[in-house]
């Protein structure tokens, strides 16, 4: 256009707000669109999450703690349920799971192992002849078993109160310090002290002392013994070897004399006696050597035996005795092979002797005595004596081994005490003491 041929500018005016206004409403529908997909897909997911990972875990935790309070307060967890169990899964967190049911099965089988051995060990010390002890530091009685409280007369509440010095009176406060300090673990002490019963009343007691450890905490372990018979016992023995060296004493004095007489009633047998005065100097004689014997055994039973063991041969021994003894029922029955142990020739003489003559004579005439080698033993062999006689009564067996006990007028009673004083338990005596299964008469 002509009119148009120099520069212009063309402005065109168009009222465009409501292109504005649908470009903010598209807006704000994609924003809307985005947000409600977005809510949709995070509640789905964590619906999904929640139910595949979530609560299983959340679970589990549940589970692991209910399982350390259980173990922490000694419970027995094999008795709870736990829901995490129930769930078979094949990922990572049925993994943990397995796990768990492994280390909830190891802990339970440990835990149960534990207690049973706690029971036993607690059946043990509550049955048990010594009385327990478990005392702190400070001498506070922290545990004991039922011994202690019977010997003690305290009820259990009302020991656990106590300390140590106000039943262990043989040692003032200091004593048990220095005592206490003195102890190291795995070195034992034994000491002797006094208990005193609730009710005033005391005993002797030999203690057992060990230092235990436990969590960084120290403590004592007490073994306490009632010795009260053992100290009379000591007292008893030591009064009966006071008798015995009275009694060698007076042996000996008597056996002096006693020769003499023996010598003067022998000489008298070479003179012409009428025959009361002869029977009367026979009578003097048997009962002068019968006294003679009889003072000779109680000298050998007064006396501790000294041993000469050396290696012989059981069925030896017996073969030759059966040759010297005057008992023509005996028989003896040995071994083919040698039967060796150490012993005491002539102690083991003796013995023999003395049960093959009690058998002989307690034997009806005619009736075989055997003496028989028993097949040995591990450690052992055993001799054993039967005859014809009558059983032992049994009212007498206690008293067969007691010295000077008899069934027999001309009897001295220390024919069986003194195989017991002879085969007294050494270390070097592999025999048996001699069982009899019949009675002198």
């Amino acid at each position: 256009m002509a009119p148009l041929q120099d520069r212009y500018v063309l402005i065109v005016r168009h009222d465009a707000t409501w292109v504005q206004r649908e470009f903010f409403y598209f807006i704000a529908r994609i924003a809307g669109l985005v947000v409600i997909i977005s809510l949709f897909v995070t509640g789905a997911t964590l619906y999904v999450l929640r139910r595949l990972l979530i609560d299983p875990v959340l679970q589990l935790r549940q589970d692991l703690l209910l399982a350390g309070a259980t173990i922490s307060n000694d419970s027995d967890a094999s008795a709870l349920t736990f829901k995490s169990l129930a769930m078979a899964r094949d990922d990572e967190l049925g993994d943990v799971i397995a796990a768990f049911d492994q280390m909830l099965g190891q802990v339970t089988t440990a835990m149960a192992t534990r207690k049973q051995s706690e029971n036993r060990f607690r059946t043990l010390v509550e049955q048990a002849a010594d009385a327990f002890f478990v005392v702190d530091a400070n001498g506070r009685i922290i545990d004991v078993n039922q011994t202690a409280c019977d010997s003690l007369g305290y009820r259990r509440e009302e020991l656990l109160a106590l300390s140590v010095s106000d039943i262990q009176k043989a040692f003032a406060p200091e004593d048990l310090r220095q005592v206490w300090q003195q102890l190291r673990p795995g070195q034992p002490q034994t000491r002797e002290g006094w208990h005193q019963r609730k009710d005033g009343t005391g005993f002797s007691v030999e203690i057992r002392l060990g230092l235990i450890e436990t969590n960084e905490t120290q403590y004592v372990l007490a073994l306490a013994r009632d010795i009260t018979e053992r100290k009379a016992t000591e007292k008893a023995l030591a009064r009966l070897a006071e008798i015995g060296e009275l009694a060698a004493m007076i042996v000996h004095e008597v056996r002096s004399p006693l020769t003499t007489v023996l010598l003067g009633l022998n000489s008298f047998q070479a003179m012409e006696l009428s025959e009361r005065a002869r029977n009367r100097l026979d009578l003097a004689l048997a009962e002068s050597e019968r006294l003679q014997k009889l003072l000779n055994e109680i000298l050998l039973y007064s006396r501790e035996p000294t041993l000469d063991n050396q290696p012989l041969d059981i069925n030896e021994l017996l073969r030759d005795l059966s040759t010297t003894l005057d008992c023509p029922q005996l028989v003896t029955y040995t071994l083919e092979q040698a039967v060796t142990v150490h012993g005491d020739r002539d102690k083991l003489k003796q013995v023999f002797i003395n049960l093959v003559s009690n058998a002989c004579e307690a034997s009806p005439a005619q009736a075989p005595v055997t003496c028989t080698v028993q097949p040995p033993q591990p450690n052992q062999v055993s001799v054993t004596f039967h005859n014809g006689g009558e059983p032992i009564p049994s009212e007498l067996l206690p008293q067969l081994t007691q010295p000077f006990f008899t069934t027999k007028p001309s009897g001295n009673g220390l024919g069986l005490p003194l195989p017991n004083a002879l085969l007294r338990p050494t270390r070097a005596n592999s025999l048996l003491p001699p069982r009899l299964s019949r009675a002198p008469r």
